[in-house]
């Protein structure tokens, strides 16, 4: 049986049908008669489909496993791969200090900016007098 092919979505067959003819008559040569042979049919049919179905639900089962883990390793690498590009940027911001500085967003002044000198800070820090 193919992957492709669900056994839960398959039907009883018609087994008086020219193609189970041979399985048929096999079973009518045994000494069954019509509705016994095809009781017989149905039932190895059912027990079939039931192996089947079982078989079909642990590989299901198996495959959804097997992309879980496949999902949890992709994600696993892909933290991995996420940290050591941040220690690689963190190392080059440790080294390039200002290279990394944010810019603020602010408004650029219209009017120079007057500072005065540190000579007179100091002036003015000692309460003494300065000439404007």
């Amino acid at each position: 049986m193919q992957d492709v092919d669900d056994p839960n979505l398959a039907k009883l067959p018609n087994f008086v049908a020219l193609e189970f003819q041979e399985d048929f008559q096999h079973f009518l040569n045994a000494g069954l008669m019509d509705q016994q042979a095809i009781d017989a049919l149905e039932h190895i049919w059912r027990h079939n489909n039931k192996r089947d179905r079982a078989v079909w639900a642990r590989r299901q089962q198996e495959s959804m496993q097997v992309a879980e883990e496949a999902r949890q390793r992709e994600t696993i690498c892909q933290k991995q791969q996420e940290e050591e590009e941040a220690q690689i940027l963190h190392k080059e911001d440790k080294k390039n200090k200002t290279k990394f500085t944010p810019i603020l967003d602010m408004e650029v002044v219209a009017e120079p900016i007057i500072l005065p000198s540190q000579a007179v800070l100091l002036k003015l820090q000692q309460y003494k007098f300065c000439k404007l």
